[in-house]
C-alpha cells in the first residue's frame, strides 16, 4: 500500500472520528485525543454554515440542531464588548478607536442566505433572505443616498416587490432621476433633526433638506408600517441618526439596515461608539461586514503606509422585532 493511501485511509479514519466527535463532544480516536476540542468545534461550525461538511440522510436533522446550537451559542460570545460613556471617560482616543474597529469586524449571528440587492461594486447592500427576516410580501423598504444609482432599487423592486421610497437631496438634476414608477423618489436625506443640513465642502457649497425618521413616516403616512430594510449611505449623518431613531422609538419598526459607516462622520468616537451600542441595545445584530474599497473611501495612514478604507459596509436584522402591522 503506498503513501497516499495511507493516507487517504487515515483521513477517512478521522473524519469519521470527526463525526463521532460531533455527536458524543468527544475528539478522540483509540481512546486518544486527535485534535484540541475547541479547534473541531470551530471547524465543525464553519462547515456547517457552508455546507461544506458531508450530509448523510440519517443526521440531517441532528446536523441542524447542531448548526442552531452553535449559532445561538455564536451569539451569546460575540456579546456587546462596547464600553459604557463613563468607562469611555477613562480611554485614549487610539484606544477607543481599535475597540470600535474590532466591533464592527465581528459577526454577532448567523444569517444562512445572504442576498445581494445591487451590483457588486459601490452602491449594492447585502441583505438577510433567511425566512424570519426576509421581506414579508407587503414590504416596505426606505433607500437613502441614491447617487443617482438605483440598482438596489431596482433589485429591491425585483425580488421582492416591495413599495420602494428613495430619498437623496444631493440629486438635483430631475433628468436622472428614476426613470420608471416602480419606485417614489423624495429630494431629502435623513438626518437627526428637520432643516437644513450644511453639507459644505471646502469647494462646494452644498445645503440639504434633511429630516428624522419619525417625520418622513408621518408625512408618507406610514406611521402604522415596519421598514423592512433600512438602507442608508448618508456620507457621516448615519449615527446621529441612529441615536434619533431610537429617541423616536422607531428603531424597534425596522426589520434589517443595510448602511455604510464613515469615519470622517462629525461625532466623535465616543459618540460612534454610543451610536453603535444603541443599535445593539436595540436587538440589531450584525450579519455582513466589509470593507468597502471605492477610491474616495481610500487613504494612507502616516503611521502605517499603506492604504486603509474610512468606509465600512455592515447589514444587520433586528432580533428583537415585533410586527407593527
Amino acid at each position: 500500500m503506498g503513501i497516499v493511501e495511507k493516507r487517504g485511509i487515515v483521513a477517512i479514519i478521522v473524519t469519521n472520528a470527526f463525526f463521532i466527535g460531533i455527536f458524543t463532544g468527544k475528539y478522540m480516536f483509540n481512546n486518544t485525543p486527535i485534535m484540541n476540542p475547541n479547534t473541531f468545534k470551530n471547524i465543525a461550525s464553519e462547515s456547517l454554515v457552508t455546507g461544506s461538511m458531508s450530509r448523510s440522510s440519517g443526521n440531517t436533522g441532528q446536523l441542524n440542531e447542531i448548526a442552531l446550537s452553535e449559532s445561538k451559542e455564536d451569539e451569546q460570545n460575540s456579546g456587546i464588548n462596547l464600553p459604557s460613556d463613563d468607562a469611555m471617560k477613562t480611554m485614549t482616543k487610539e484606544h477607543l478607536t481599535n475597540i470600535l474597529y474590532n466591533y464592527l469586524n465581528g459577526l454577532q449571528v448567523l444569517c444562512r442566505r445572504v442576498l445581494r440587492l445591487g451590483n457588486i461594486d459601490d452602491g449594492g447592500k447585502e441583505v438577510c433572505d433567511d425566512t424570519k427576516y426576509r421581506p414579508r410580501s407587503s414590504c416596505l423598504v426606505y433607500s437613502f443616498g441614491i447617487g443617482y444609482r438605483f440598482d438596489f432599487d431596482d433589485d429591491a423592486i425585483q425580488y421582492y416587490g416591495c413599495e420602494m421610497h428613495c430619498f437623496d437631496p444631493s440629486m438635483n438634476d430631475f433628468k436622472y432621476r428614476y426613470p420608471g414608477d416602480k419606485a417614489i423618489f423624495h429630494p431629502i436625506g435623513l438626518g437627526a433633526f428637520d432643516g437644513i443640513l450644511n453639507a459644505s465642502s471646502k469647494t462646494e457649497k452644498r445645503l440639504w433638506e434633511v429630516r428624522k425618521l419619525n417625520t418622513i413616516k408621518s408625512m408618507l403616512n406610514h406611521t402604522k408600517r415596519d421598514i423592512d430594510i433600512l438602507k442608508m449611505d448618508v456620507e457621516g449623518s448615519e449615527y446621529a441618526s441612529f441615536l434619533e431613531m431610537a429617541r423616536s422609538g422607531e428603531l424597534k419598526h425596522v426589520r434589517q439596515i443595510c448602511v455604510e459607516l464613515h469615519s470622517w462622520a462629525k461625532e466623535t468616537i465616543n459618540e460612534q461608539i454610543t451610536a453603535m451600542r444603541t443599535l445593539y441595545e436595540h436587538g440589531f445584530r450584525i450579519f455582513m461586514r466589509e470593507r468597502n474599497l471605492y477610491h474616495e473611501c481610500l487613504f494612507t495612514s502616516g503611521e502605517i503606509p499603506r492604504k486603509k478604507t474610512q468606509c465600512m459596509e455592515m447589514s444587520l436584522v433586528n432580533i428583537h422585532w415585533k410586527s407593527l402591522d
